[in-house]
C-alpha cells in the first residue's frame, strides 16, 4: 500500500490533472496556469509580451506607420476608456429603415461619411449599416 499524499498534494496533483495530462506527461506545473486562463488570458499575455518588446525597441530613426509606433492596435485597448470612442448620441449621423433612395443619398451627401447605421423606430434598435460603395454598385 502507497503512503498517504500531503493535503497540498492532492489538490496540485487535481490542477494538473483538470486538463487531461499529469505531471508523467511532461508538462511542468507553470504551463498548467497558462491553459486555465482560456484564451482571452493567453492573448493579453501575448500582448503584454508585445508591448514590452515593443517598448524595447529603438524607436529612432524607425519607419513604421505613426499607428504602429505610438502602440495602436489590441494593445492600445488598454488606456482607452469607452468616452474616449463613445459618440454623443445627437451626434450620430443615422438613417431609418424606412428612408427612400434620395433621402438616403442626401445624408451621405451631407455627412461626407461612407457607412451610415440603419434604425427602426429609434437609435436603440439598429438594424445594421448601408455602405454608400454599396448604394453606388446598386443604384448607380
Amino acid at each position: 500500500m502507497a503512503p498517504a499524499a500531503p493535503p497540498g498534494a492532492a489538490a496540485q496533483a487535481g490542477e494538473a490533472g483538470d486538463e487531461g495530462s499529469s505531471p508523467s506527461s511532461g508538462q511542468t506545473r507553470a504551463a498548467a496556469p497558462a491553459r486555465r486562463r482560456g484564451w482571452l488570458g493567453r492573448l493579453i499575455g501575448r500582448l503584454r509580451r508585445a508591448e514590452g518588446a515593443r517598448r524595447a525597441e529603438p524607436e529612432a530613426g524607425s519607419e513604421r506607420p505613426e499607428a504602429l509606433r505610438s502602440g495602436g492596435g489590441l494593445a492600445a485597448l488598454r488606456s482607452l476608456r469607452v468616452s474616449d470612442v463613445a459618440v454623443p448620441r445627437a451626434e450620430i449621423v443615422a438613417v431609418p429603415v424606412e428612408i427612400g433612395l434620395d433621402g438616403l443619398v442626401e445624408v451621405f451627401r451631407r455627412s461626407g461619411y461612407t457607412r451610415l447605421p440603419v434604425y427602426q423606430r429609434t437609435l436603440d434598435h439598429p438594424l445594421g449599416m448601408v455602405h454608400l460603395k454599396d448604394v453606388a454598385l446598386r443604384y448607380g
